[in-house]
């Protein structure tokens, strides 16, 4: 089952995903959570909720904004960001998963990458893809991610390794069409 989910990744990197975004799960502790709840956490209105393009990204001014693609999946939320890097800050992380655990996957066009697990307010445990692991308590997936620490270690499967881990703890799947289906927005404030 495992070598599937990666070989997916695999693919999905190669073919579908841009070359710098962040990928994020939300997973509510207790009840779900909604695309409002996210918007509000990340500091922005959800009033200002829209349907927005993927390249939206690329069209804001330095100065407008990040655009964060949320979608529901279950009870849970996720969050594309395109060229973006929210959702692998520790500061965006403590607020997202206060009664959530929260998963993010990030890379960029320089190699830099960076996967996080906070919960409770937390950041338990980040590490750059290839490098020691951080956070309150670094060794906290070392169980559940033993196969994928591997992939997430060997240079030019750290993003596949990321999002397999992520997929692994939270079942949730980033597929392939997801770039083809409309998605709400929010836009939030450069800080």
């Amino acid at each position: 089952m495992l070598s599937d989910v990666l070989a997916h990744y695999k693919d999905l990197v190669a073919s579908r995903l841009p070359d710098a975004m962040c990928w994020t799960v939300i997973q509510p502790l207790g009840d779900a959570l909604t695309l409002e709840d996210v918007a509000t956490r990340l500091g922005g209105d959800p009033e200002d909720l829209e349907v927005l393009d993927l390249s939206e990204a690329f069209d804001l001014g330095p100065n407008d904004g990040w655009v964060l693609h949320l979608d529901q999946a279950g009870p849970a939320v996720t969050m594309f960001e395109n060229n973006g890097f929210q959702g692998a800050r520790p500061e965006v992380l403590r607020t997202l998963s206060v009664d959530a655990e929260v998963y993010s996957a990030f890379w960029n066009v320089n190699a830099v990458t960076r996967f996080s697990f906070a919960t409770q307010g937390e950041l338990i445990t980040a590490m750059e893809a290839g490098w020691p692991r951080g956070g309150v308590r670094p060794d906290a997936l070392d169980a559940e991610l033993a196969d994928l620490y591997h992939a997430m270690r060997t240079p030019g499967l750290w993003v596949t390794g990321m999002l397999a881990a992520i997929e692994h703890l939270t079942g949730i799947r980033l597929d392939r069409n997801w770039s083809d289906r409309p998605h709400e927005a929010i836009v939030i404030a450069r800080t």
